[in-house]
């Protein structure tokens, strides 16, 4: 097309040069102009029109390309779209889960103070549904009656804060219990709609914790209290025995030559008395051991129920007339290791208090035995000495129907001279509860005022069965005498010259020694020649049973004697069959019959 427009003058120039000016060529010549003019001009239209469409082309490819581009861009808003409404379903979700798996109580209440939440936590703590509260006044049941107004009240002011102060109340489940909890709002918008969100924590029990950790702090405080008045009590019945064994022993010598030299009968009786006044505080201090803990020295294999049927009649005497004292005891019952004698003090003024607490009423008093794993017992009332250990225990209970106690009396009950009785009397139950410690027992207490006391002994069971305990046949002064050298040892000069003039008494010849390492020297120099050891249990520098142990790496068998107010379980239990134990303060008849028991077995053996 472009051709011929460009073509078209000079083809008009070439064919009129042709003509040569004729006339029938002119008006042919115009003719063909004017056919060539109308070529001209549609072909002119014609290459218009073919741009036009070829502009219009383009248009449409470009205005396909932007459909193309909205199309994506809509889908990609689609997408968008569907992953935003997953997302804010799956948040929904996750705030869901969270509020139901919460271990904090979760109230949601709206505009109208209608119930619209109680997650998990919430109906775990109160018991109830959120479809039993929805039915009701909530506030109400969680909160009911006059008592629990301030409890209400404090919550409605706190929703109508935007935020607000923790406050604590007590809230009422559905089985009565009563819960302590820490409040605090907050405003939220939840599914569309405001909403006042509160949460609740569980004081309670963190609460009963915190006491239960209060009542192991007093307890710990009063064990470290008994624990230093008994060191306290044992030291002083320690030094007092042996200032007693001086007063006993010399009234005895004394009285003893009266008797040889016809001397006054009336200075016979004032040995005699003062022989009775020195046993008498030779008692009270077994008793200040007891209650130390330090009073177990005569341990042996004991059947608890012979021990209380022994006893029974003196018991029965004991308490008042109008009080009925039953005793069910266990058929079998294992032995135990303890001080016959202690025990008995044990159950006498257990059931003397129990007498004493009903008064001048008609009650009752029980003893029943039996025999318990101490892990697996379940027991309501307070121990006073420690959870029991994982093992069998021999249990004594001694129950009454007496007025019981308060609990000012009894958080002093074991307090040394502490009484609710006469002025004078107050070591029972402290002594009860040092003879206790040191057998290695565990002592319960259940008790309410008005409603009577049961206090539960246990003792661990013997790993071995053994021979019934045998009383001890009292010792009597007779005339024997002895031969040979005996070795004293001991830091106070009053027992060691005391102790001399006995064995003196007796025929024997005595070295002294003032201290453990004094006595080891003195026994190596004489080795060969001693016959017998008497030896303080507590000195200084060296104790009884170091000095013990050397003399026996020189002398495996000699006889030794320990002296003293008290020995420890443990350290009895160590005794070989060529040593014995005479407890201070003693008498003339009790030296003279260990002497002659350890000498007369080393000549047989």
């Amino acid at each position: 097309m472009d051709f011929i427009f460009n073509r078209l003058p000079a083809a008009v120039s070439d064919f009129t040069s042709m003509l040569n000016g004729s006339l029938v060529g002119v008006e042919a010549a115009i003719a063909i102009l004017g056919a060539f003019a109308l070529t001209w001009v549609y072909c002119r239209r014609a290459a218009q029109a073919q741009r036009f469409a070829r502009e219009a082309e383009a248009d449409a490819a470009q205005m396909h390309a932007q459909a193309e581009s909205i199309q994506s861009d809509a889908e990609f808003a689609q997408a968008n779209a569907e992953q935003a409404m997953h997302s804010a379903e799956q948040a929904q979700q996750f705030a869901a889960a969270l509020i139901e798996s919460a271990t904090v109580i979760i109230i949601g209440v709206d505009v109208r103070e209608r119930l619209r939440l109680f997650n998990q936590s919430a109906q775990k703590i109160t018991g109830y549904t959120q479809e039993q509260l929805a039915k009701e006044d909530w506030l109400q049941t969680l909160f009911p009656g006059e008592d629990f107004a301030p409890a209400r009240e404090g919550l409605m002011e706190l929703m109508r804060q935007e935020t607000g102060p923790y406050i604590e109340t007590l809230l009422v489940a559905q089985s009565g219990e009563e819960k302590r909890i820490s409040w605090q709002c907050r405003h939220v918008t939840y599914h569309d709609e405001p909403m006042v969100l509160l949460f609740g924590v569980d004081l309670t029990e963190r609460e009963l914790a915190e006491q239960e950790r209060h009542g192991l702090e007093r307890k710990l405080l009063d064990m470290q209290k008994l624990e230093s008045l008994g060191v306290l009590a044992g030291g002083i019945a320690h030094d007092f025995n042996n200032l007693l064994t001086a007063i006993l022993g010399n009234a005895q010598m004394a009285k003893i030559q009266l008797m040889r030299t016809g001397g006054a009968k009336q200075l016979q009786q004032y040995m005699v008395e003062i022989e009775r006044t020195s046993m008498q505080a030779a008692d009270l201090c077994k008793q200040m051991l007891a209650y130390s803990g330090q009073g177990k020295i005569e341990v042996r294999m004991l059947n608890l129920n012979q021990v209380i049927r022994d006893m029974s009649q003196l018991l029965r005497i004991s308490v008042s007339k109008k009080v009925q004292l039953s005793f069910s005891l266990a058929h079998v019952l294992p032995m135990v290791h303890g001080d016959i004698s202690q025990m008995r003090q044990v159950f006498m003024n257990l059931i003397i208090n129990a007498s004493e607490a009903i008064s001048d009423r008609e009650g009752f008093i029980w003893v029943s035995t039996g025999v318990v794993h101490g892990a697996k017992r379940l027991f309501r009332g307070t121990t006073v000495t420690g959870q029991p250990e994982e093992r069998d225990y021999v249990f004594v209970e001694i129950a009454d129907t007496g007025c019981g106690m308060s609990d000012e009396t009894k958080a002093r009950m074991f307090d040394p001279f502490f009484t609710t009785k006469f002025t004078g009397r107050g070591l029972g139950l402290a002594a009860v509860l040092g003879i206790i410690r040191s057998h290695g027992g565990t002592l319960e207490l259940e008790t309410r005022e008005t409603e009577g006391t049961t206090f539960t002994l246990l003792f661990p069971c013997a790993d071995a069965a053994a021979e019934p305990h045998r009383e001890d046949e009292p010792q009597v002064m007779s005339h024997w005498s002895g031969e040979g050298l005996i070795l004293v040892v001991d830091d106070e000069e009053s027992v060691r010259t005391l102790t001399t003039r006995m064995l003196e008494s007796f025929q024997f010849h005595v070295i002294t020694a003032c201290d453990g390492r004094d006595g080891v020297d003195k026994f190596h120099t004489h080795a060969d020649a001693i016959t017998a050891v008497l030896l303080d249990v507590t000195m200084p520098s060296m104790s009884g049973l170091e000095v013990l142990e050397r003399i026996r790496t020189i002398r495996p068998h000699v006889p030794v004697i320990f002296m003293s107010g008290y020995m420890r379980e443990g350290e009895l239990r160590t005794l070989d069959t060529a040593t014995d134990f005479l407890q201070k303060p003693f008498k003339l008849e009790d030296l003279q019959g260990k002497l002659r028991k350890m000498i007369d077995t080393q000549v047989g053996s």
